[in-house]
């Protein structure tokens, strides 16, 4: 299966700090690894056609209208390919719910963006699960872990225990579902996280924002 690479730069960088970071990011993807930025939405038209696709960090739950700051996935759809939905972050600050992120992923599947749908232990199977209500099916949905203590935190989770995760959502879901891990990820700890058997890919934070780094994170 293919490995994926996410590099959520959250509310980091300037402009300016962006269009260096891609000249410093020599790092591209193939067939077997798809490397993807999720800068700050402002960022995207800038970024688009630089050789590396793109995801937005959020989308409205609403089809469009009288909803001042948000922004719609068809609004983006001509520059990103992505979208990162129900981040712990934005549960946590922002009171996001299990019906939210469903009414996102509807809005994704009909602007054609691939849904990277971020999920923890304690709503992992309700959120799911809603999702098999609502949308009925996983084509080209992506998954991650992300535990909320490891986010930030410099202390990731067990690989073995992510990989455990990671199997479950796939047992939930399909069994050629594409799961990332999130949480403390950097170029030291990479590899434990590869190379078990159910994880595809990683979403990182902190350290995506030092293109270095993030490229030893991709090798």
């Amino acid at each position: 299966m293919k490995q994926y690479f996410v590099a959520n730069w959250k509310q980091n960088l300037t402009p300016e700090e962006a269009q260096k970071w891609l000249a410093n990011f020599n790092t591209r993807g193939d067939e077997e690894k798809e490397i993807i930025i999720a800068p700050p939405a402002a960022f995207l038209s800038s970024l688009a056609n630089k050789g590396l696709p793109l995801a937005i960090q959020d989308i409205s739950a609403f089809s469009g209208g009288e909803h001042t700051g948000r922004i719609g996935a068809t609004q983006v759809s001509d520059w990103a390919q992505y979208a990162l939905l129900g981040h712990s972050e934005l549960r946590e600050e922002a009171g996001e719910t299990n019906r939210q992120v469903v009414l996102k992923v509807k809005h994704c599947v009909e602007a054609r963006l691939r849904p990277i749908i971020c999920v923890d232990l304690p709503y992992l199977e309700s959120q799911i699960n809603l999702i098999k209500q609502e949308v009925l099916e996983f084509d080209g949905f992506i998954f991650a872990y992300e535990p909320l203590s490891a986010i930030g935190s410099g202390k990731a989770v067990d690989p073995r225990y992510a990989n455990e995760i990671a199997f479950k959502i796939k047992s939930l879901t399909s069994k050629s579902t594409a799961v990332l891990y999130g949480g403390s990820v950097d170029a030291q700890n990479v590899k434990s996280f590869l190379d078990e058997e159910h994880v595809d890919g990683l979403l990182v934070g902190k350290a995506s924002l030092d293109p270095v780094e993030f490229a030893k994170i991709c090798q």
